[in-house]
């Protein structure tokens, strides 16, 4: 309450009357006449001074704030030939502000404020509160600023029932840490506590055996460090003020209900929640998840400085994060079979990686394996424009959307897997991978089609179940690409997988897993590709067939090029070179992933191939091994390589492997071939023309021990018989 005095304003024409009146008759005039000052000022209070401090015209006394200065006595000094209003003396509700004027002799008025400031009572270094003895101590201290930790309970000591009596603390500066004999259900009496170093219930690795239920701190605004908490009597945290937390936030509990956040902001390091505290497994194999919570929340959370990381929720259906716009990365791989919804359209930036996913559970059959089928899509993600490592969703068979990543820009590698129900296509037309980077999409995904834009320095690896894709288009160039192809029940389905490269810097590998009893017309095509940098396989699958293989522009493979998996028809009509890379490394002759010996550099099985195999520009086949044509099975009566000029190594055709059953081949023409090291016809019963290899032995580039014809029932003619010419029989 501030006192006003009026009267003030008539005081200097009062000074100026008195003071002509003393001069007409003489009166001596005082040497502080023009002084009007208060220098000094204090207050006594039951037997207590509490001075002053005077900064200018402020007047200020300092009292711990469990002292009323109500009632106290004010000695003031200042200027003797000046008055003062009001009259200090007059004055009681010191507790309150007031305003003294002092009036010098000649009538200058000079202002004073008088202001109480309550002061915190503080304790300095760490406390700790064993018993409740110990907290009806502190609490009658008054203390009302920790200045280091608070700690509460012990391990193994008394129980501790409650806090209520700590209601004058409103600040700890080190941790308030809750150790196993705290058995209050609540925080009461830890209401007016306004900032925190930080809040500790168990550690990282251990579980608190607290009976904490409810976290709660009505007043508290800032956690200047960690919140750990690992309990599973923790039901509710419930922190409505609470907008900044320095540090990291781990919390598990196997018994969570909710988490009330509303005005958090921003968390300095991770967020990290957790339905169980200790991973357990189910007789399957199955991790057993916890957590009665059915929604998290933070409806303004903006700033994650380190990883969001949520996971083991079982009862989960929905994730709000609609204002999370940077993040050092976002985890959240566990959800359960019940999710539904996630918001995390603010989204722009996550430094490290991105993981979207729900738990794939096991049962007594692999046939019993089953993932999320609720979610139906990851919501917006329109603005998201960069993430540091990978972005990786998985196990959502019931989605039937992905996000639409038309701001993101950069990524270094792209996961899908299990997304069998996907509709639209997968548009990746801004996006830049780097050189280690991939794009994969595994197991059983239905993604249409796969849209790019230019080159891709990274890897490519795509499976699906789906036989109507993933194809891709606008990527002109990939380092290196696998495919892999399942079809699953739809053996009577015809599809062309198209993959719209023009170059394959690296190696191109085709997993064609198809049962060969399947009746649809099946093609893989490359409709632009023009180069190979490295090798070509398409490994032998057991019991597995499709119908064509089109390459119509493909024309040099620096690499291996190796097929072993059955097939009717093989389109190479512009293949010029195989195995001619400069870069040795692209001429090693291994398998990547099927681990089959592998004979030749070019390594052809003719399993179904009807009538001819054809290569019509085919000039050279270089590096090592040479070329390799198993016969075995096949369809074909012809082999035609016309233009073939070159086999740096040696040539091996081979017929039937079981007493020449089914050996078809009646021709085989390479009419321009001059270079070969060695040649090798095995087990033919109707092949007796040998005039493609003549030129061969009679330039000396073949040597006697290196012409072999074995089991060659219709002709098989000595190395001297081809010396002579004779590459047919009489």
């Amino acid at each position: 309450m501030k006192r006003f005095f009026t009267c003030w304003f008539f005081l200097p024409l009062l000074g100026l009357c008195l003071a002509a009146c003393s001069d007409d008759n003489g009166t001596e005039v005082p040497a502080d006449a023009d002084d009007n000052f208060i220098t000094s000022f204090c207050l006594t209070l039951g037997g207590e001074e509490y001075a002053a401090t005077i900064d200018g015209n402020d007047i200020t006394v300092t009292v711990p704030y469990t002292v009323s200065l109500q009632g106290a006595v004010a000695t003031v000094a200042y200027t003797s030939s000046a008055t003062i209003l009001p009259d200090p003396a007059t004055v009681d509700e010191w507790d309150d502000e007031q305003i003294f004027r002092v009036t010098s002799y000649n009538g200058e008025v000079n202002e004073y404020t008088y202001r109480a400031v309550k002061e915190e009572i503080s304790s300095e270094g760490d406390v700790e509160l064993k018993t409740a003895a110990d907290i009806a101590a502190f609490a009658e201290a008054g203390t009302s600023v920790v200045k280091g930790n608070l700690t509460i309970g012990t391990d193994d000591g008394e129980e501790i029932e409650s806090v209520e009596a700590l209601t004058k603390i409103k600040q700890i500066t080190g941790n308030l840490i809750l150790k196993n004999s705290f058995k209050a259900t609540d925080l009461t009496g830890l209401e007016h506590v306004e900032t925190l170093g930080g809040l500790v219930v168990g550690s990282v690795g251990t579980a608190s055996e607290a009976e904490l239920n409810l976290v709660t701190m009505n007043a508290l605004a800032e956690i200047t460090g960690d919140v750990v908490i690992r309990n599973n009597s923790l039901k509710w945290i419930e922190l409505g003020a609470l907008q900044k937390i320095g540090g990291d936030v781990v919390v598990a509990s196997t018994a969570l209900e909710s988490v009330e956040l509303p005005a958090l902001t921003g968390i300095g390091g991770d967020l990290d929640l957790c339905g169980i505290t200790q991973i357990a497994y189910d007789e399957y194999g199955n991790v057993n998840m916890g957590g009665a919570v059915a929604e998290l929340s933070f409806p303004q959370l903006a700033k994650v400085g380190g990883v969001v990381r949520i996971n083991y929720f079982a009862a989960l259906t929905g994730i709000s994060l609609p204002e999370l716009s940077a993040a050092g990365g976002v985890e959240i791989p566990t959800l359960g079979h019940l999710f539904e919804t996630i918001d995390l359209s603010a989204l722009t930036v996550v430094d490290e990686s991105l993981k979207i996913g729900s738990v794939r559970t096991a049962g007594k059959f692999a046939s019993d394996a089953a993932n999320n089928t609720t979610l139906r899509t990851l919501g917006d993600l329109s603005k998201l424009q960069s993430v540091g490592d990978s972005l990786k969703i998985e196990n959502f068979s019931g989605m039937t959307e992905l996000p639409a990543f038309s701001a993101l820009k950069s990524v270094r590698v792209l996961y899908i897997a299990y997304a069998e129900s996907v509709e639209n296509d997968l548009d990746l037309s801004s996006v830049v991978f780097p050189e280690d980077g991939a794009l994969i999409i595994n197991n059983n995904c239905s993604i249409p089609t796969v849209v790019g834009n230019g080159a891709m320095a990274g890897d490519m690896m795509l499976e699906t179940s789906n036989l109507a894709g993933p194809s891709v288009k606008g990527f002109t160039s990939v380092r290196n690409l696998t495919v892999t192809v399942n079809n699953g029940a739809q053996y009577d389905k015809s599809a062309t997988i198209a993959y719209d490269f023009e170059r394959i810097e690296g190696n191109v590998e085709i997993n064609y897993r198809v049962p060969m009893n399947a009746k649809g017309q099946n093609t893989i095509a490359f409709p632009n590709l023009t180069q190979v940098g490295g090798a070509f396989v398409m490994p032998q699958q057991a019991t597995m067939r499709f119908k064509k293989l089109s390459c119509p522009k493909l024309q040099t493979i620096g690499g291996q090029f190796c097929i072993t998996s059955p097939a009717e028809e093989y389109d190479f009509p512009e293949l010029t070179t195989v195995g001619c890379a400069d870069n040795a490394e692209l001429l090693k002759v291994e398998r990547t992933s099927q681990k089959v010996p592998t004979y030749g550099m070019m390594d052809i099985t003719l399993y179904s191939v009807a009538s001819v195999f054809e290569m019509p520009k085919l000039a050279r086949v270089g590096g090592l091994n040479g070329l390799y044509l198993d016969c075995s099975n096949t369809k074909a009566t012809t082999i035609s390589c016309p233009a073939l000029t070159e086999v740096d190594e040696k040539i091996w055709i081979f017929g039937s492997t079981s007493s020449l059953k089914n050996a078809k081949i009646t021709s085989i023409a390479m009419p321009k071939l001059e270079k070969a090291k060695a040649v090798s016809i095995e087990r033919f019963s109707k092949f007796s023309d040998f005039s493609s290899f003549v030129a061969v032995v009679q330039n000396g580039s073949v040597t006697a021990e290196n012409w072999t014809v074995t089991d060659c029932t219709a002709y098989a003619p000595t190395y001297e018989q081809m010396k002579a010419g004779q590459a047919r029989p009489e």
